[in-house]
């Protein structure tokens, strides 16, 4: 992605947008701090990974909410990016 973006082309990170989404202030953050409380975030409000493998790996349903919310996130974002790509000429 890093060498597609330093040749000028258009590029995006599915990696980067979770870890956005998992971010202090992301959605997935602020969806599950309103869920769980502070139980799957760290202190910075950011997800805690680890504590979230733990709950989905108990919750099938969790897991699989999780999933489903990440790839819809995830492909909207990737879409929205290509749309803005290509309004600009790229």
């Amino acid at each position: 992605t890093r060498a597609l973006e330093e040749a000028g082309l258009p590029a995006v990170s599915a990696d980067a947008l979770v870890a956005q989404l998992y971010a202090a202030g992301g959605e997935m953050a602020d969806y599950l701090g309103r869920r769980f409380g502070d139980r799957l975030l760290e202190e910075d409000g950011s997800v805690c990974k680890s504590a979230l493998l733990d709950a989905m790996q108990q919750d099938p349903g969790l897991r699989r909410e999780v999933e489903q919310m990440v790839h819809t996130l995830v492909r909207d974002a990737i879409l929205s990016f290509w749309d803005r790509a290509e309004a600009r000429g790229r």
